[in-house]
Formats: C-alpha cells, structure tokens, sequence
C-alpha cells in the first residue's frame, strides 16, 4: 500500500517532521495541530502494509482515496473521501474519538455495524473501523506512572541510614540526608506527591514529624546535593511553600547515622556545630573516675588521645579539658580530619597563602595559628592521611608551621586533644598511621565508656535533652534503658528530641519511639574484648584501690611510655629519644630517675 498523503513527502514544507515508533516511517502532523501528550496514534491496517500514525490533538483527520485527503489510501474500495476521525482531549465520562461516514459508496462500520452517513459516533480507543479494504484503529497510550514508593517510619530510615553510612565507608562512595520542613498546615498529600517525583528511585523517604519528612540521596555529591536543594525549592514554590530544607553530608558532616541526624538537628536549631553541649552527667561510677582524672591532667600540658564509640562524648571530654587548664580563657577549636579532602584539611590545620591552589585568592590562616595558645581538638585523628600526618608531626617537633604554598616559619602554642574510635594500633601495624605520631599525641589516653555500659545515666541524660517539664512513662523509660545505643549518647539525644516533637506536650510513650530500632538486636562482635582496650591502646592509670597524687600517676605514665619507645626501637636510646622528642641525655636522667636498666649497646 503506497504511503498516504498524511506521510508524504509534498507536504513537508508545511509540517513538522516526526519518526513513527516501530515501523520505520516517516510521518509529519498538520501545521497548527498539536500532538496528544498521552501518544495518541491511528494505526492503519491495509492488505499490503501497515501505518502508524500520529495523531493531532484536538484536531481532524480525514480517510480517502483523493491525494486532499489527511490519510490519502490508494484503495479502489475506498471513495475520495470517505470517513473523518475527530480527536478531541478526553474529558471525565468521555474517550474525545468521533467517527463519521462521509456519504461513502461502501459505507463505514463501527465494531461491525454500518455508521449512518454524516452522523458523528463516539468511539473508544481500540475499536475497530473498517474502512473499503481498511482497518483502522485509534490507540492511545496510557500515562506511564512511576513506580511506587514507600513512606518509611523513621525508625526503620534510621537503620537504613545505618546502613548506607557503611556502604559508603566501603565503597568510598558519598551521599546526604535532607530535612524538609513544610509546617504541620501544609497539605500533605501534595507535599508527598510532589516529593516521591522529585527524589530518585534508589533515594528514601521518611516521616520526621507532621509537616517534616527526611530524605536520604544515595550516593549525591555535593554538587548533586545543591542541584536537587534547588529543585525542590522551585517545586515547592509552585505549591505556594517555602520549606525549609537542611543537609547534612557523608563524609563531610559525619560518619555515623547519629551523627548526621544530629547535624539537621543542630543546624534546625540555630546551632552552627554539631557538638551539642549539655550539663555533664556523672551518674556512673566510672564517669565519676574519668572525669577526676580529666581534672587531674586538664592541670598538664599533656597531649591527650581519647577514645570511645562513636558518639559517647568525646568532644565533649576534649571541651571539659580545655575548661579545666590554664588555656580556658583562649580558643577551643575542633577539627574533623575526616570530613575534609587531603588537600583541604592540610589548608583547614596549617592555613594557605594567596594562590597557593586553584581558588586561594587571598592568603589564610589555618586553625593552628588562629588557636594560639588554646585547645586544638583533632576528631576522627585515625581518618588523616600519611601525608598529612607527617606534616603534623613536623609541626610538634619544631613548634612551627608553615602555610600551604609559604616559606615562612610561623611558631605556635597550642595543646593537642586527639579523638578517634579506630583502632590505631591495628592502623599502625597495616601501615595507615605513624607510631611516631601516635607517641607524640598520646600522652595520656583517656577511655570514654560507651552508654549501654552506664545504663544508670540513661535516664538523666533523656531529661536533660527534653524541655524542662518532659514526662516519661514508665513503658517508655524501660524501652530507653534496655536498648544497646550503638550510637551512644548522640543517639539518645536523637531520639528524645524526635519523640518530644511526635509527642507534642503529652508524656513521652512508646508510641513516640522509634521501635523499629529500638527492637532490633544490637551484636558486638568483639563482645569478648577487655571494654578499656578499645582500639588496643586505652590504657587508663586509674587505680581504684587506692587514691594517688598526680605526680606519681604522671610518672608511671611517662616510665611506662619510655619502656614502650625503649621496646620498639631494640634497645636504640638515639631512636626512642627521638621517638619520645626528648634529647637521649634526658632520656639517660629518666633511665636512672626511674632504676630502669639501659640497654646494652648491639641488643
């Protein structure tokens, strides 16, 4: 069958080109027509051949075997102009096809019965018209719906969250969490609606509270991040709302689910950081111990290495440090090492001068000249690179530091508070961390317990971060105090904060809990460990027997180091001299200070 008018090439001048989908053909649509947004299509089905055509909608087309004709067919059976099709949008109760016989000799017939001449008759979509030798049939497409997605209960998105942080800790992949508050007044099937097209289909959605949903984006970079931030503002405009919207992103702001939980917590707040101070609670007696050590070395000029589960309070250990030393009226300024690129850290510790990099346009001091005679908190120590430990190390040695891209010499005067929960000494033996390093900022190492091994603070802490005035059942204590807290305490502020929002005033219940989590068994696999050798190295002097002065607890420490540096350098009083950043004649008045035995020489 040759091709109708409706595809022929003469008209092309007047018509925009289109490909028709699966048959191969060209086909053109009538100037000043509009093309169904739901791909509606007349398919003609001669004896020889096939057609698939587009279809205008609104608009006419007319079937004949006259070259006028929009579908001209060079069938004998057919007259000039023998049927029009009319396509109209559907509106409610209706399908918009009409069909009407144009006083043909071999007539029309709908579904197998003749049409009366000049009749219009409504038709649906799939109905078949014969035509002379022809069969046509309208075919509309239905609109494509994405797939469905699922609103998730915040407790089971927070284990899911859990669960992407170590994806991408093993992939070295990133990603981000939002926050979007709507208000409770929004209309929520809109928001939702406008939100499921908005997100990818790996990405989750979660209810925060009425009126705020939280979004993870699987593996957004920044840039992706900022991209996405902006959609949803200008979709969310057009609803007549203006969300707030906060991020938090993986490794950037965090490594931990509780972690960037509580940094959309702290910025939704007004809180620029993510430490979120609160009164010390020392319920237990092994928080009663530590911080009486911390008030004993705080009176040192000590490095400090602490340790603890992510979460358990070890910036805020560094903090009671800082305000328990002779340096408390100078800055405090924490640092997480492993939320910065190589690069970036080195400009953040050490500063940068003016071109030093693409994008230093002006010169920078870093942290280390800016905390002059204060704390410098170094976070996740065990997450810096070797290169950059190694300029740090060069920096305690000789006291002085140079810019990224500068010459001069700058001396500074800070004390170092390190914090990780890697295992360094597992680090050090892979090659990842330098043990000369660690020697330098391991004066004393002092051991944050986790939360499930003080259960008895648990209660105190959860009033402390709920408004004064919160009641907690009873069912709702005892959920609290039975859970592990893999997060530790930034995990228990998480939860009261969202329970005191779900619960709107009324006494905190389970119902404001996020069982999903709070059910789910937490496994330890090294449950079998001694819990103050965490990271193999939480050596804690505290001697529950009896009470000692700090010099004699200082002394055993720095013998006891001496040994260890003695140790590791077979005996060589050179090497552990320069190890300890001691001279070797002071090394030999420690020897004989503390009736230690000097190494023969060739040992």
């Amino acid at each position: 069958m040759p091709p109708s008018r409706y595809g022929s090439a003469a008209n092309h001048s007047m018509t925009e080109k289109r490909s028709g989908p699966g048959f191969g053909e060209d086909e053109t649509v009538p100037e000043g027509s509009e093309l169904s947004s739901t791909g509606t299509r007349l398919l003609v089905f001669g004896p020889e051949a096939v057609q698939s055509l587009a279809a205008p909608e609104p608009g006419t087309l007319v079937i004949g075997r006259s070259p006028r004709a929009d579908v001209s067919i060079q069938d004998p059976a057919l007259s000039r102009e023998h049927a029009r099709i009319r396509f109209e949008r559907p509106a409610e109760g209706t399908t918009g096809l009409f069909v009407t016989d144009l006083g043909s000799a071999n007539g029309t017939r709908l579904r197998g019965e003749r049409l009366p001449p000049g009749v219009e008759t409504p038709f649906a979509p799939g109905d078949l018209i014969d035509a002379g030798r022809n069969s046509l049939v309208v075919q509309r497409a239905l609109p494509v719906e994405s797939a469905p997605r699922r609103l998730l209960r915040h407790g089971y998105f927070e284990l899911r969250l859990e669960e992407e942080c170590e994806r991408a800790k093993r992939l070295g992949q990133t990603f981000a969490v939002v926050r979007l508050t709507t208000g409770a007044g929004a209309p929520s099937e809109e928001v939702e609606s406008t939100l499921s097209r908005l997100v990818g289909p790996s990405d989750l959605m979660a209810v925060y509270a009425p009126g705020q949903y939280d979004v993870l984006l699987a593996e957004a970079d920044p840039a992706h991040l900022e991209t996405t931030l902006a959609s949803l503002r200008f979709a969310f405009a057009r609803l007549g709302l203006a969300p707030d919207l906060k991020a938090a992103s993986y490794p950037r702001d965090g490594h931990e689910a509780a972690a960037l939980l509580a940094r959309l917590g702290a910025r939704r707040q007004g809180r620029a950081s993510s430490v979120l101070s609160h009164p010390v609670v020392l319920d237990d007696p092994a928080m009663k111990r530590l911080y009486d050590l911390v008030d004993r070395v705080a009176a040192s000029e000590l490095s400090v290495l602490v340790l603890g589960e992510t979460g358990s309070g070890k910036e805020v250990i560094a903090r009671s440090l800082h305000e328990r030393s002779a340096r408390v009226g100078r800055p405090f300024l924490a640092i997480n090492c492993g939320g910065f690129t190589e690069e970036m850290l080195e400009s953040e510790l050490f500063g940068h001068e003016k071109g030093a990099f693409t994008g230093a346009i002006k010169a920078k001091p870093g942290l280390l000249e800016t905390a002059q005679g204060g704390t410098v908190l170094l976070d996740e120590l065990g997450e810096m690179s070797l290169s950059t430990q190694v300029k740090l190390l060069r920096v305690i040695e000789e006291r002085e530091l140079r810019r990224v891209g500068g010459l001069e010499p700058i001396p500074i005067d800070v004390r170092f508070v390190s914090a990780t929960n890697r295992d360094l000494s597992r680090a050090i033996a892979q090659g990842v961390f330098r043990q000369d390093l660690y020697y330098r900022l391991n004066g004393v190492t002092l051991h944050v317990p986790p939360l499930r091994e003080r259960r008895s603070e648990i209660h105190a802490l959860a009033r402390v971060f709920a408004p004064d005035g919160t009641i907690f059942t009873p069912a709702a204590l005892a959920v609290l105090e039975s859970y592990a807290w893999p997060g530790n305490v930034r995990e228990l502020r998480n939860v009261v904060e969202h329970a005191v929002v779900l619960s709107a005033g009324v006494p905190i219940d389970t119902s404001h809990l996020p069982m999903e989590k709070l059910d789910s068994p937490v496994l330890y696999p090294s449950a079998g460990r001694d819990p103050r050798r965490l990271a193999g190295e939480a050596r804690l002097v505290i001697r529950e027997e009896s009470e000692t002065s700090l010099q004699s607890e200082l002394s055993e420490m720095e013998r006891e180091r001496i040994a260890e540096a003695l140790e590791t350098c077979g005996g060589n009083q050179s090497r552990a001299a320069k190890m300890l950043g001691i001279s070797r004649q002071a090394l030999v008045r420690r020897l004989d200070q503390y009736d230690m035995p000097r190494p023969r020489k060739g040992r």
